[in-house]
């Protein structure tokens, strides 16, 4: 009852297929995937070969995710307070010759600021396919990202409350040499 999960499985499906296809998701790649809710992208990413990593701040969404891709590592916190174990994962995974990608579908509050500079100073991940449900934070995040190392590709709107204000956007991002 307290983990969420989207009602309109088919719009959220279709926001993880192009996110699969953005990141050209196979065994070479280990996808850091944050505010990981109950592991359906996780599943989706591992299902392709991917080495994942997972945070999530909720107890009944974690158990879901760990019964949902029991190969994961999966933190249970604040994905600011586990930076250092992501940095640890990120490093040996590169370590092992993986392409590093950056999945985050985050709270309205957007993605938090000790994260966004571990992506733009250290982890710099090579993709990045961020699900946003607030266009003011993912602008916010956005112009964060730009402003260092990434390019944005492709914007998608999805729908996923209908006959609301609401309207969540998939940002693809990708490093630029700066």
């Amino acid at each position: 009852p307290g983990a969420f999960q989207q009602l309109i499985l088919s719009l959220y499906n279709q926001s993880l297929d192009i996110a699969s296809d953005f990141f050209n998701n196979s065994s070479d790649n280990s996808i850091v995937d944050l505010y990981c809710g109950t592991g359906t992208s996780m599943f989706r990413w591992s299902r392709n070969g991917s080495n994942v990593m997972g945070v999530e701040v909720g107890a009944e969404s974690i158990e879901c995710a760990k019964l949902n891709v029991p190969t994961a590592t999966i933190y249970r916190g604040a994905c600011r307070q586990r930076v250092p174990q992501i940095k640890q994962w990120v490093q040996e995974q590169r370590d092992g010759g993986k392409t590093i990608l950056l999945y985050v579908n985050p709270p309205r509050t957007g993605i938090e600021e000790e994260v966004l500079n571990w992506v733009v100073n250290e982890g710099k991940p090579d993709k990045i396919a961020y699900l946003s449900c607030s266009a003011g934070t993912l602008s916010k995040n956005l112009n964060v990202l730009t402003n260092k190392c990434y390019r944005v590709v492709r914007l998608i709107p999805f729908d996923f409350f209908p006959q609301t204000i609401h309207v969540e956007c998939l940002a693809l991002l990708e490093k630029v040499e700066k």
